[in-house]
């Protein structure tokens, strides 16, 4: 294990944000916006959506791992290959077999890393623990959300002392096997929406389910779809209409707006854009009032 534990650990990698660089992209700063405050600021990349250690658990000894956040430091180069910049401002055919295991992995990764699934961890650890109150019998199986799982009683007894050191430790586990997730994703119809101009936002949770009612359905609802900005220009969608072709790209045909309004809404508390966020949250006023859903 290395003496150099990485202490800043980016949950929306750096290689990726740059692609939503602010001119001069030189200097490799963004606008952020925040939700708590609504302060646009224009931030160095390097210290927007960071934690210390998010992915570099402490043991009973005080020592970090941070072997997890080194390979996600691998898994990132992929997003300064020329094959990530062609799709995020060409036309590359992306429905090949290894360029979607590409995304998928990308995807997948960027998805379970971001430390809103952590918290879910823990909420879910702090459920658990609710409900085992005044039980002296330990569950046979433990079920999460349609699946069930056998559990020992020795296992048990361990989620249940489990402190928040134990609890990264099971997300990070997670996120590192998420080969499961990535190939579901590839089961998906995929579609880019293109933009000639750079319209599109990205945020501090970039990739995010959707769906009609506004509540997470399940990844397998057919209304269910993800969308997850690669650049200014481009947004890819995956969802479940296998009547429409599979790997084409799509001309932007409104504002964006109405794009920027769903990134808006799933991000934790940032929006990070190459545009002034004064002028993002014009754009989605408008078409806001447009539809009827705002009045003057």
């Amino acid at each position: 294990m290395s003496k150099n534990i990485t202490k800043k650990c980016h949950w929306v990698p750096q290689a990726y944000l740059r692609n939503f660089a602010c001119p001069p992209e030189s200097e490799e700063k963004i606008w952020r916006l925040s939700k708590e405050t609504l302060v646009a600021e224009r931030k160095p990349i390097a210290k927007v959506a960071v934690k210390f250690h998010l992915y570099s658990p402490q043991d009973t000894a005080g020592r970090r791992d941070d072997r997890f956040e080194r390979k996600l430091g691998d898994l990132e180069t992929w997003f300064g290959s020329p094959a990530w910049k062609a799709l995020c401002g060409d036309f590359p055919d992306y429905s090949k077999s290894w360029f979607r295991k590409m995304i998928s992995l990308l995807v997948a990764t960027m998805y379970l890393r971001n430390p809103s699934v952590l918290e879910w961890t823990k909420g879910f650890h702090q459920s658990v623990l609710a409900s085992a109150k005044g039980n002296s019998r330990p569950p046979s199986h433990i079920r999460i959300g349609q699946t069930s799982s056998e559990i020992s009683e020795d296992t048990w007894a361990e989620y249940l002392g489990a402190n928040d050191e134990d609890l990264k430790r099971a997300w990070i586990s997670i996120v590192e096997k998420c080969g499961w997730f990535a190939e579901q994703l590839m089961s998906l119809r995929w579609a880019i929406l293109i933009s000639e101009r750079p319209v599109f936002v990205t945020s501090d949770n970039p990739v995010a389910f959707y769906h009609p009612s506004l509540q997470f359905k399940g990844m397998n609802d057919p209304q269910t779809f993800l969308m997850f900005p690669l650049s200014p220009t481009r947004v890819l969608t995956m969802d479940h209409r296998h009547d429409q072709p599979d790997g084409r790209y799509y001309p932007l045909n409104h504002s964006g707006a109405s794009t920027n309004t769903l990134i808006w809404r799933n991000s934790i508390e940032h929006m990070f854009s190459s545009r002034h966020p004064d002028t993002v949250c014009e754009e989605m006023v408008a078409d806001a009032e447009a539809m009827g859903f705002a009045s003057h």
